[in-house]
């Protein structure tokens, strides 16, 4: 028989002392692997072979710590009906209000928050011990700090499961958005799309991180949506467009923009719409914009739109190819297009492999 006595209070203290503070004070991120060390350093006081703690199904989540010795998994929790334990303890499987000083293998604590059953925290020996009443008082107290710690997981999962909802949300919004565009023009189907891959993957390739990334992406997914009110004959014309329906063409950018400028996204998407058909040398549209007036995003979006519509068949002629497309890009460098976009877009295809 092991005995956990006051001769190891001081220690187990100490122990859940630092484990206290350890705890309280970790991040979401920093969560497991600090929870999963002060189990062990627990345990290892304890002589325990395992100690889990549980929370108790939360919409579709459990979580779960546990400390074992050796590659055995004792069975802790498993004949315990959560519907009927009521009771602050279970001491070699029957529940009980009060601690006594018995013959101990396994003791398990209810967790609670604001009165509700949100976990369990047990305790296995594979031998016989008497635990203490001093060294019983500060398990309790430690699994008081497990139930904040559980408390906390599940209002950080809910706040986090909100926040993917949201995203979710807004990533469906854009791209209902996108699709209106290909309603009218069914030679755009797709185009968005792939012109926002190779636009997200040419920021990537320039090191803009993540904001620019993402920005330039939604931004293409957008950047045709001012098309919707150009009339579906002359998106669609198979012949050369005139002078006046060619300007009705570059209206697109500022027909988006005036749409997109009344959400409140967190990057200047309508912005980079609205400048995705300017050229560094100043002679794109719909301002003449040029040089650095013009978004690194935009012009990311322009190459990357060049890119994607020379390959792909339109109205007026079958697609051109990507070797012409890149060839294009790659005669006009530093005119055009901006000069480090284009060699981002040309180590893309040339030495990555990209791929549409």
């Amino acid at each position: 028989m092991i005995s956990i006595s006051c001769e190891m209070g001081e220690n187990m203290k100490q122990v859940c002392e630092r484990i206290k503070n350890n705890l309280l004070s970790a991040s979401c991120v920093e969560l497991n692997s600090i929870m999963t060390d002060s189990l062990a350093e627990l345990g290892q006081c304890l002589n325990a072979a395992q100690i889990n703690v549980h929370l108790i199904r939360y919409e579709g989540h459990q979580y779960r710590w546990m400390r074992t010795e050796g590659k055995k998994e004792f069975p802790i929790f498993n004949l315990i009906d959560i519907s009927v334990f009521e009771d602050p303890y279970i001491i070699n499987g029957e529940m009980t209000e009060e601690f006594k000083e018995v013959d101990i293998t396994q003791l398990v604590f209810a967790l609670r928050s604001e009165g509700q059953l949100i976990g369990l925290a047990g305790f296995y020996w594979t031998a016989t011990n008497r635990v203490s009443k001093e060294v019983f008082d500060q398990l309790d107290q430690m699994c008081r700090i497990f139930s904040l710690v559980l408390a906390r997981k599940i209002k950080e999962d809910r706040a986090l499961s909100d926040i993917h909802q949201m995203e979710k949300i807004f990533m469906q919004t854009v791209e209902a958005f996108s699709a209106i565009v290909e309603i009218s023009d069914p030679y755009t189907t797709g185009h968005q799309s792939r012109t926002g891959e190779l636009a997200r993957a040419i920021a990537k390739k320039m090191n803009l991180g993540y904001d620019a990334e993402h920005s330039v992406y939604l931004a293409s997914l957008l950047h045709d949506l001012g098309k919707f009110y150009i009339p579906a004959q002359i998106l669609n014309k198979p012949s050369r467009l005139t002078e006046i329906e060619y300007s009705l063409i570059k209206t697109h950018p500022s027909l988006g923009h005036q749409i997109l400028c009344k959400i409140d996204f967190p990057w200047p998407i309508a912005d980079i719409v609205l400048q995705h058909h300017e050229k560094v040398n100043g002679s794109g549209y719909p301002y003449g914009l040029s040089g650095d007036d013009i978004m690194i995003e935009a012009k990311i979006l322009c190459v990357a739109d060049v890119i994607e519509s020379i390959s792909s068949n339109r109205p007026y002629r079958p697609a051109l190819g990507l070797d012409s497309a890149l060839f294009e890009i790659k005669e006009k460098q530093g005119t055009l297009y901006d000069f480090d976009v284009v060699e981002a877009a040309l180590e893309l295809f040339t030495k990555d492999k990209y791929q549409f």
